[in-house]
């Protein structure tokens, strides 16, 4: 149980701090912003491309995801609790609302010259 509360801790510096090491070498210098549920950064959106923000966005929980994986080849005993936590945090980070995966999907669908896709949904019509 100790491993899982340990690999916890690491995942959440991991992914906070990869997000702070990308807005550096973005050259967006982010300041630590504390909000619900955790530690977040601020920075000035206007001087980042698109592309730079859903790499800020996505690396979070990419370099989370591979401290999990990492912890579950060093711990075989804990392997199976260890890789359902970091499914459970890789669609959280993926998939709710204000998560990192849903703002860079956003992003990814806001961007100007980029053609609806069409597993983006239905396209309603006005009669």
């Amino acid at each position: 149980m100790t491993v899982l509360w340990l690999t916890l801790v690491v995942a959440l510096v991991a992914h906070e701090g990869s997000h702070y090491l990308r807005l550096r070498l973005a050259g967006l210098h982010p300041r630590p912003s504390f909000h619900f549920p955790g530690l977040g950064w601020k920075f000035a959106v206007a001087s980042a491309s698109a592309r730079e923000l859903r790499s800020v966005w996505l690396i979070g929980p990419l370099a989370e995801s591979l401290v999990w994986a990492g912890a579950a080849l060093l711990f075989p005993g804990e392997t199976v609790y260890l890789l359902l936590l970091m499914m459970v945090e890789l669609m959280t980070n993926l998939l709710l609302p204000g998560s990192d995966g849903r703002r860079a999907l956003r992003s990814l669908r806001e961007e100007p010259g980029r053609r609806p896709s069409t597993w983006a949904g239905p396209q309603h019509q006005a009669p």
